[in-house]
């Protein structure tokens, strides 16, 4: 259903702003913790990796988000990091091992980096790499668009 929001004055409300409205509903937006905000971005470019949409990773899958934060990344250690984070050994990276990981693992300078990426430099431009999707180096509208929609 259309939601309408006047931008000079302020106001939202689900009718038309040329209708009269029977009522006006004001919604405030969402209002999330640190956390909250820090695992829905996380979540965001975990997602954008998962190339076939299965909700977990290949190591193939997996190699790209790693060399997408830290390009320098060999490939032997991003497969140390791949057995390391699949904790059930499934051969799959679920967002939950990849998480928990990145919160709790004994490599923390790494994990506290990237955890706390949006409040960091290098963990914004880890994340503006994921989200540029085409590797441009710039945000296309469409690339910014899918980002705003999820």
């Amino acid at each position: 259903r259309p939601y309408y929001a006047n931008r000079d004055t302020g106001e939202s409300s689900w009718d038309p702003p040329n209708a009269r409205p029977s009522r006006r509903t004001v919604v405030p937006p969402p209002s999330h913790t640190p956390e909250e905000l820090r695992k829905l971005i996380l979540k965001h470019s975990f997602d954008l990796v998962d190339k076939d949409q299965s909700n977990d990773l290949n190591k193939s899958e997996f190699g790209l988000l790693l060399r997408r934060m830290n390009p320098a990344m060999s490939p032997a250690a991003i497969a140390k990091t791949y057995r390391t984070v699949d904790a059930n050994g499934d051969n799959k990276v679920t967002f939950e091992e990849w998480y928990e990981w990145l919160l709790e693992d004994a490599q923390h300078e790494l994990a506290s980096s990237l955890a706390d990426g949006a409040a960091s430099e290098g963990g914004v431009s880890a994340t503006f790499r994921i989200w540029d999707k085409d590797g441009s180096g710039k945000m296309s509208r469409a690339e910014l668009e899918q980002v705003l929609e999820t």
